[in-house]
């Protein structure tokens, strides 16, 4: 059995990371920063909008960090064993290792940065292992943010693990006996 559990460091600096953007979305809609002294209204205007899709994203990031910081189950994130793959933030339940076709490394997209490594995982039914409805908070978030990074999968973040994706993909590859694709 393979474990991977939470590195508290990781999120911490995530969460650091998310406070300054949404400090900065809020200098821009004051107007602290942005437009320059005697811009035009369409300036003023451009940095209230931006600020606010920068808050609304990063508060969402900052959310999602402290939900997770204060996850009241105990246990690992990640969990490989006979019965399959299972990772408690998105999958609703384990995934068996015979429903994995192959298992990859791709560079997700992303709006505000060089682009993320994960750990995709294709199966046949992407739904039938994400969590579905609005049981948990941010549960429809996280299934469509799934989808927009992995069309042909489940893709696994490890930024929060102290692991790095590759590290990841060799615990799939000898535990479960998964197809890698290079």
């Amino acid at each position: 059995m393979v474990k991977y559990e939470l590195n508290k460091g990781s999120l911490l600096i995530y969460m650091i990371g998310a406070s300054l953007f949404v400090l900065l979305g809020l200098l821009l809609i004051t107007g602290v920063i942005g437009a320059a002294e005697g811009g035009t209204r369409a300036d003023e205007l451009a940095g209230i909008v931006l600020g606010w899709i920068t808050i609304i994203f990063f508060g969402g990031l900052f959310a999602l960090s402290i939900g997770l910081l204060f996850d009241s189950r105990k246990g690992p994130i990640i969990t490989m064993d006979e019965s399959g793959f299972y990772d408690r933030r998105i999958c609703s339940k384990p995934i068996p290792w015979n429903e994995i076709k192959q298992a990859s490394i791709f560079r997700g997209k992303t709006l505000y940065s060089a682009p993320s490594k994960f750990v995709s995982l294709e199966v046949d039914n992407p739904d039938a292992y994400l969590k579905q409805g609005l049981g948990k908070p941010f549960s429809g978030l996280k299934k469509l943010l799934n989808t927009l990074y992995d069309e042909k999968g489940i893709s696994i973040s490890t930024s929060v693990l102290g692991r790095s994706p590759e590290e990841l993909l060799a615990s799939i590859e000898k535990e479960g006996q998964v197809k890698i694709k290079t």
